[in-house]
């Protein structure tokens, strides 16, 4: 073992840390991404102590950074370390543990590692120390070229926004929408539903594009929509259907409520995720008309509550 020192970066090596931390990507965006994160740092909205270093001596070895977002989850990515450095392994393992101690002290249950098909060796250090690599995300998009199908379907559905609904109820019906998920079912149950909730919240939340729908009065689904990251688009962060209404098409509904209700606010597009080994979903949104944007490999660490709850 080298004679590191394993610390979160000081104000004086926070940039150089970022940098190192994203070295792996081209010049002009490593540059973009330095400067989002200090900008996210200066807001408030990152946490500079995630932000971990490695140095023999003086010299900065290695980086990695650890995010906590709102609902008890983190967004991790891989330690990157010089490639001289004697040892390398065990300086990527003490920043991973270093990483790992401090998010689930801070009370995080799940982490989440998103990572280019062809960068999935950098995860090697994580999966040493409880990561996982769980499956393929698909990012989707639709640029709201609707048919005139689907300009025409029949609205089935009474829908409620999230604004004027009952949150006690609204929570329970997402909580019921899990159930049997083939949607990242690893995670069923690792965060309570109040939690899941204020992780949707945590990114272009507007109360107004939540909804509620209901089939006979009774609710059946949820439709959660927020503003995309880009500004230009909205992005379904969650879309589920009560295990007792599936297979009646209320699905196809929820998603195409997005839709009309994004084309009728001048959006460009709407995006969405889906598990790649959720076929039936994505058999759905082809149907819809949803296009490939990008995938990314899922590495995710779960853990249970310091206190057991």
């Amino acid at each position: 073992m080298p004679a590191v020192t394993v610390a979160p970066a000081g104000p004086a090596d926070r940039t150089a840390a970022l940098a190192l931390a994203f070295w792996h990507l081209e010049p002009a965006e490593r540059l973009a991404r330095v400067g989002a994160a200090l900008e996210l740092i200066q807001r408030g909205e990152l946490e500079p102590d995630g932000i971990l270093g490695a140095w023999s001596g003086r010299r900065l070895v290695g980086a990695m950074i650890a995010a906590p977002v709102p609902g008890a989850g983190a967004a991790v990515w891989p330690p990157h370390i010089e490639s001289d450095t004697p040892d390398s392994d065990a300086v990527a393992d003490r920043l991973v543990q270093a990483a790992v101690a401090w998010l689930r002290q801070r009370g995080t249950k799940l982490a989440q590692v998103l990572l280019d098909p062809e960068d999935t060796a950098r995860a090697a250090p994580l999966q040493r120390h409880g990561f996982h690599h769980t499956t393929g995300l698909w990012t989707l998009r639709h640029y709201l070229d609707l048919s005139a199908e689907q300009l025409g379907a029949p609205e089935r559905l009474a829908f409620e926004t999230y604004a004027t609904a009952d949150p006690a109820e609204f929570a329970a019906v997402v909580g019921r929408s899990y159930a049997w998920s083939q949607d990242f079912p690893e995670i069923n149950g690792a965060r309570t539903v109040e939690e899941a909730i204020v992780g949707h919240q945590s990114a272009g939340f507007d109360p107004r594009r939540w909804w509620l729908a209901r089939s006979g009065g009774e609710p059946v689904g949820v439709l959660l929509v927020n503003t995309a990251e880009e500004g230009d688009g909205w992005e379904v962060a969650y879309v589920g259907v009560v295990p007792e209404a599936r297979r009646r098409g209320h699905g196809r509904e929820l998603v195409g409520k997005a839709l009309f209700e994004a084309k009728a606010a001048g959006q460009m597009f709407v995006g969405l995720s889906v598990d790649a080994r959720n076929e039936p979903a994505r058999a759905l949104y082809r149907r819809l008309g949803f296009e490939p944007h990008e995938r990314r490999e899922v590495f995710l660490a779960v853990w249970p509550p310091a206190d057991g709850r």
